[in-house]
């Protein structure tokens, strides 16, 4: 099984993201987002919502899991 992680914070989520995620989501067995915090930056979204708005967006391919 090949697993993937594509880590970002995300802030907010792209269509480049998401064209990034579709391509490894039929590459890899498994793909997991890690949304990350940078406590150095200010945010645009919160880091809930870009959770929210990235598990929206990853219901379409079902070996894709968002985590923190």
């Amino acid at each position: 099984m090949k697993t993937a992680i594509y880590p970002g914070s995300f802030d907010p989520p792209t269509l480049g993201h998401l064209d990034i995620l579709e391509r490894a989501a039929r590459l890899f067995d498994h793909v997991v987002v890690g949304i990350g915090v940078n406590s150095s930056k200010s945010s645009f979204l919160p880091h809930a919502a870009r959770i929210e708005a990235l598990k929206a967006c990853a219901v379409r391919w079902p070996n894709v899991d968002v985590e923190s």
